[in-house]
């Protein structure tokens, strides 16, 4: 029986599926299951099943979760399953549709400078030149649904899968690309883990993007970074596209691990500092300028990362703050809905008229929403509120809803807070402010415009638009001196359970890691106002130095031992959860 063959085994008398994983050498130490049926060898060739298990260990997870992502139907025995390999299991050998067509071998190519059109015929030149598929990975699915209605009317054979599909349709394009029937795979974070054949190339666009890092599963994988994994198992190229890249991308570029195309060009847009100075308002006169100058068919794109009406509210009487009961942090206010939510634990609470404390009536508003962003608008420019109301000319939203517009598809854009990007106190803030303004600069037209709203007009990401290799050497700098990537790898492990829980587990890992005490650093439980079932959620970070890996110092039977509910995240979006006051 050949490894990554697909069988049915019968359990609680039920017909399950599954992979050939491993094969023990040495007899079982207790009763197993016999193997009822072989349905497909090598359903998966060897070098993908060494992937697959290489990030189950990497990502300290159990086989059995990555193959649900690599294949929707793994857990059941099904009627589709038969239909989906009986017609091609003998037209097709697994020899020849796993072949790996002729193609360097891995290399990792970083293109800058690229705008929408021009990846187009980029990839349709790849496409034509040689035989095989191309996998093509986004962040997230309004930019890939775009990008797929533009190439399918230039290329045969492309298809889209993304997990929101009903699950028939899911199946089906998953046996399609499983055959070998698609050209180019455009997908999500998940499509990274289908079994295609003859894979030549991966392509990842907008690779500094946090949402290629899984957050809702307990498998926290980073797509972009198990696509250079996969590279690397089957020996094919993978070229990152980027606005501007990632620290950690740019730093490999430095030490020639990548290969670097393209520049950090200053497109033709005009770029206006607008300070706030002393005043209190949320729309400055540069952009009130342009607002009342709006013609239609002009497109403006007004970007708020704070949601509601304002941050949070105080008595101007008694400097009474509304805040959440689980958590201890102040309510954000949503005039709309007339209510206090925790965006933390999500509670929510109807909104007074009196305060609670001393009944008084008037009260201060802290931050800047994007609620309070559509109601200045609507009364400074009444010609204008239907406009944003339709959402034809005029929007508001985050950095998230530049993605429904294409490069060059926007006149004038306005960033109403920036101090707003620099709000959250991680190691990346920096880094995620300037590819935010780099991708918004990327989306408006030749010619137009990007006012930055600030208090803070000569901070060094503003006085440094333009030169990139200069604020990320800057930013290495910083990152060495405190041990951050790319020169430390980061480790939470997010513990649920009580103090004396977490207390013994860190004490345990110390003595576990205190041979690496010279490459790894420990730091003491954070305790966090999130919960699960009654049980607060405590973090325990770990920085590695250099290329050295937490599965190298510890197994996942070591980990998880005594059973506790741990979640572990290797090189997380932020190593940051709010802390109980």
């Amino acid at each position: 029986m050949r490894l990554g063959s697909l069988v049915a085994v019968e359990l609680r008398k039920e017909k399950w599926l599954g992979i050939v994983w491993e094969k023990e050498t040495m007899p079982p130490e207790r009763e197993v299951k016999t193997i009822s049926r072989i349905l497909f060898p090598e359903f998966f060739p060897v070098k993908l099943l060494q992937f697959y298990n290489f990030v189950s260990k990497y990502y300290f997870v159990y086989p059995g979760e990555v193959l649900t992502l690599a294949f929707p139907g793994i857990k059941r025995m099904r009627r589709t399953i038969e239909n989906l390999l009986g017609e091609n299991r003998s037209a097709q050998p697994a020899k020849t549709l796993w072949s790996t067509p002729s193609a360097p071998n891995f290399a990792v190519i970083l293109l800058t400078g690229k705008n929408e059109e021009e990846k187009m015929r980029l990839i349709t030149q790849k496409v034509a030149k040689g035989e095989g598929c191309i996998l093509y990975l986004f962040p997230e699915m309004i930019s890939a649904e775009r990008v797929f209605a533009r190439l399918k009317e230039k290329i045969e054979g492309i298809v889209f899968y993304h997990s929101k599909r009903k699950r028939s349709e899911l199946v089906r394009l998953w046996s399609g690309i499983k055959k070998g029937e698609y050209r180019v795979v455009i997908g999500t974070k998940q499509a990274v883990f289908l079994p295609i054949p003859a894979l030549r190339e991966i392509l990842v666009e907008d690779e500094a993007s946090s949402l290629y890092k899984e957050e809702k599963r307990h498998f926290h994988y980073q797509a972009r970074d198990c696509a250079l994994m996969r590279g690397r198992f089957e020996k094919i190229p993978v070229t990152l596209f980027s606005y501007t890249p990632s620290l950690e991308s740019f730093y490999f570029c430095l030490r020639g691990r990548y290969k670097f195309y393209g520049g950090f060009r200053k497109k033709d847009v005009k770029i206006i500092i607008a300070d706030f100075g002393e005043e209190n308002r949320v729309l400055t006169n540069p952009l009130r300028k342009f607002l009342a100058r709006y013609r239609e068919g002009e497109v403006f794109y007004l970007l708020n990362q704070r949601q509601g009406f304002s941050r949070y509210i105080i008595c101007a009487d008694c400097g009474f703050i509304p805040r959440c009961g689980e958590c201890g942090f102040p309510f954000f206010y949503h005039q709309k809905e007339l209510l206090f939510s925790c965006h933390i634990c999500q509670k929510k609470e109807r909104v007074f008229d009196e305060c609670p404390n001393c009944q008084g009536i008037n009260f201060l508003f802290k931050g800047i929403g994007i609620e309070r962003v559509e109601r200045e608008l609507k009364m400074s420019f009444p010609r204008l509120a239907k406009i944003v109301d339709e959402k034809k000319g005029i929007f508001l939203g985050s950095a998230f809803g530049l993605n429904r517009f294409p490069d060059d598809g926007i006149d004038l854009g306005a960033i109403i807070s920036f101090e707003q990007l620099l709000s959250f106190p991680d190691f990346r803030t920096e880094e995620r402010a300037w590819q935010i303004i780099q991708k918004f600069i990327g989306k408006i037209k030749k010619g137009g415009f990007l006012i930055i709203q600030t208090k803070t007009p000569r901070h060094p990401i503003l006085s440094n638009l333009f030169n990139l290799p200069h604020f990320f050497r800057r930013l290495l700098k910083e990152r060495e001196g405190l041990a951050f990537p790319p020169f430390f790898s980061v480790v939470t492990l997010r513990i649920y359970g009580g103090e004396e829980l977490v207390t013994k587990k860190y004490e345990e890992l110390r003595k576990k890691i205190a041979p690496y005490r010279e490459e790894v650093k420990i730091f003491p439980p954070i305790k966090s106002s999130q919960r699960k079932r009654g049980r607060h959620l405590s973090t325990i970070v770990l920085k590695l130095k250099g290329g050295l890996r937490l599965y190298q110092i510890l197994k996942k039977e070591e980990l998880f031992g005594n059973g506790e509910e741990i979640e572990v995240d290797i090189n997380p979006n932020t190593i940051l959860t709010p802390t109980i006051k």
